[in-house]
């Protein structure tokens, strides 16, 4: 460091805006960063169907076409709190439709499909049952 440096309050003051701009630059990357938590897996008509997980990591949000129309896309969205995410990650989830308490339920098929139903009458497209699990276990316990 020079003399000038040491003297000149204004350098002091470049020097701390600097190194500040620097420290929010790289907060807000980390914030941009962990708030892609998602995954996206093929449902059995194979299409998107996307699993994001909210900012308090308390909701996830399920997307996903209109079964009832295929020649289009008709986004819905339904979405599963942490009791809800319990019971979808449940080792022993049987077959048929399970209740998720303050959630909708959850179908399971025989051959290995789920499929989610809200209480609004939404039902989502059916996906592999091991396929699901795994991309919901990597949104809600990614780091």
């Amino acid at each position: 460091m020079n003399i000038r440096q040491i003297e000149d309050p204004f350098l002091q003051s470049d020097n701390i805006m600097k190194n500040f701009l620097v420290i929010l630059l790289l907060f807000l990357i980390n914030i941009s960063y962990s708030q892609e938590r998602f995954e996206t897996i093929k449902s059995l008509s194979n299409r998107d169907f996307k699993i994001y997980l909210n900012a308090d990591k308390s909701i996830v949000f399920f997307e996903f076409c209109d079964p009832k129309k295929l020649s289009k896309c008709d986004l819905k969205i339904i979405s599963f709190d942490l009791r809800g995410i319990v019971k979808l990650l449940d080792k022993n989830l049987p077959t048929g439709k399970t209740a998720a308490l303050g959630n909708g339920e959850i179908i399971k098929t025989k051959n290995g499909n789920i499929s989610l139903a809200s209480f609004e009458g939404v039902v989502s497209e059916k996906v592999g049952y091991e396929k699901f699990v795994s991309a919901l276990r990597t949104v809600f316990f990614k780091y």
